[in-house]
């Protein structure tokens, strides 16, 4: 089947998305609650799209093409309609702007990136993220005062993620593959630097 989406056209597969077809056309289509590999909520509608025939919009994550459908992306309604939907986020935002565990975190790892990749069954790829900040992983995850979790939204719910028990598991699958994660090195300098100690700040200095 086929959809044209702001004049250019493609075939796609049943089952596509407006947002998969238009990312494939290499068309910007804005998002907020979409998370490739979840399913689609359509809660922001910041992906909002004109389909022709139809009187009102409709969110382009969840939308799935018909054969034939034509699609305005970018016209001045659907601008309108994003900026207003994000307006109404706004107006009412009583959340921080950076997650509560992020900012309590003392080596400001990324949680919800590399929580992601794991809850979508994809330990290995949580391990970059994890690496920009920690060095052992592993063992850090094991002595870590969990400071992270002590603010975890989800806390007031009914108990905080796991957050450390998640990167010492990403660590362990990925210290049992064949290739384990190797983080860039970076260029030599030249110089040479002593560090005095074995402990896991000296270990992750070296």
């Amino acid at each position: 089947m086929n959809v044209t989406i702001d004049g250019q056209t493609i075939d796609v597969e049943p089952g596509t998305t407006i947002l998969q077809a238009a990312r494939r056309l290499g068309i910007e289509i804005p998002t907020l609650c979409y998370v490739e590999g979840f399913e689609p909520v359509s809660a922001c509608f910041l992906c909002a799209v004109q389909i022709e025939g139809r009187p009102n919009l409709s969110p382009a994550c969840s939308m799935p093409v018909s054969d034939g459908m034509v699609v305005d992306a970018s016209g001045d309604e659907v601008r309108a309609a994003r900026r207003m939907a994000l307006e109404l986020l706004l107006s009412d935002h009583a959340g921080d702007c950076v997650a509560p565990c992020h900012a309590a975190c003392p080596a400001g790892l990324d949680i919800a990136g590399f929580a992601f990749p794991i809850a979508a069954g994809r330990p290995r790829d949580a391990m970059p993220i994890i690496a920009e900040r920690l060095a052992l992983p592993r063992a850090l995850g094991q002595v870590c005062p969990r400071l992270c979790e002590e603010h975890c939204r989800r806390g007031g719910l009914d108990e905080s993620v796991s957050i450390a028990a998640l990167h010492r598991f990403a660590a362990h699958i990925d210290l049992a593959a064949e290739t384990p994660y190797v983080p860039p090195k970076q260029p030599t300098t030249g110089r040479s630097v002593a560090i005095i100690g074995a402990g896991p700040a000296g270990l992750a200095a070296a």
